[in-house]
């Protein structure tokens, strides 16, 4: 007696689909004669059966493998048991339908960057799966895209997060645009000096002004009062 891996070949109905993935194999034990059994143990990838559901209609469902045949058994050979024993399914309709990508963003760009955009080509994907989840779905989301030490243009191709049983219609594979940009920030300095650019003896009304800079995050923090100076030329 020995327990070895089968081949389950399905056959579905037109026009449906199980809810969730059907399992492409089982384990049999069989019993025979010591060189029968050898002969199954080095064939095993031989050996299969075919499980016909063209007539079974929508809804749930379940098969005792026991009552299939395994194609290829030698003679002296029988099946003691099925491993599982029975399968249970669901059928329901194929459905199609659009839905929306949206980018699911882990990780920080590199230091005083930041994310100014980010976005999904193509935007919109078309989906197949069974009715019952195709229905529920809004919008897919991607897989985590880490941004992390990320500066500059990307373009990085990346996957979507699909329920079970859910594919893309057609076998494009999304990309996603990712622009990184300095950090900007704006700092106000009061009281800043006013001094004319190469005159002597102009006097000023105007002996300090408030002063907006703008620029990269970390080197506007670097400034002080000190390294802000005003010029009238």
């Amino acid at each position: 007696q020995t327990n070895v891996r089968i081949a389950l070949h399905w056959t579905l109905p037109d026009e449906l689909m199980t809810v969730d993935p059907l399992p492409p194999n089982a384990s049999v034990s069989v019993a025979g004669t010591r060189g029968a059994v050898r002969g199954v143990q080095k064939d095993a990838s031989h050996f299969s059966v075919s499980l016909d559901l063209s007539d079974f209609p929508r809804g749930n469902h379940a098969l005792e493998l026991r009552t299939f045949s395994v194609v290829g058994l030698p003679a002296g050979v029988a099946v003691d048991s099925w491993t599982p024993a029975s399968i249970a399914f669901t059928l329901d309709d194929i459905a199609t339908k659009k839905v929306a990508v949206r980018p699911e963003r882990v990780g920080e760009p590199a230091a005083g960057f930041a994310v100014s955009d980010l976005r999904i080509e193509p935007s919109v994907v078309e989906v197949r799966g069974p009715r019952s989840r195709v229905d529920r779905l809004t919008e897919l989301r991607t897989r985590p895209i880490d941004v992390s030490g990320f500066d500059g243009v990307r373009d990085l191709a990346v996957r979507l997060d699909l329920p079970r049983s859910v594919t893309l219609v057609d076998e494009v594979q999304p990309r996603a645009v990712l622009t990184v940009e300095p950090n900007v920030e704006s700092r106000i300095f009061s009281e800043i000096p006013v001094h004319v650019w190469r005159n002597a003896g102009w006097r000023l009304d105007t002996q300090e002004l408030s002063v907006t800079v703008q620029g990269p995050r970390d080197a506007v923090r670097a400034l002080t009062p000190a390294n802000v100076t005003a010029f009238v030329h």
